[in-house]
């Protein structure tokens, strides 16, 4: 449609003579006015997502990920998916999923906790940390 209305104004104004300088005559010129640049204003971004609550943090997050790091280093040969070929001790837990703190009951903790405590001091005691952890939320 805008097409058709543009040509229709550029044949209406051809046929008129009036708005043409006379032959030879000298062509006014308006003054060129040169602006500033108007600057480019982004659209202001929508407000970021507000942070969530302190309290909506897990508080066992750093006892489970030091745990997870004493068990991938002892016990990783056999409960790592990507590393182990036991099956059964998989299915006891296997740290690559993300469930696995889940997969302890008090059976399961004392019986890791007596074969890390046949490793480096270091290890039982964050063993100890994470099962104190775990048992609290599950008394709860």
């Amino acid at each position: 449609m805008r097409p058709l209305l543009i040509a229709v104004l550029l044949l209406s104004c051809a046929g008129d003579d009036t708005r043409r300088p006379a032959p030879g005559a000298p062509i006014a010129r308006e003054p060129v006015v040169v602006r500033a640049p108007v600057p480019i204003v982004a659209a202001a971004a929508p407000p970021a997502p507000a942070a969530p609550p302190e309290a909506a943090v897990d508080p066992r997050e750093k006892t489970r990920k030091a745990a997870h790091d004493v068990l991938a280093q002892h016990c990783g040969e056999c409960h790592e998916g990507h590393r182990s070929k036991k099956p059964a001790a998989l299915a006891i837990f296997d740290l690559d999923l993300p469930d696995w703190p889940g997969r302890f009951d008090a059976h399961r903790f004392e019986t890791a906790l007596g074969r890390l405590e046949k490793k480096p001091a270091p290890a039982a005691k964050v063993f100890i940390a994470f099962r104190d952890a775990e048992l609290a939320v599950k008394q709860d």
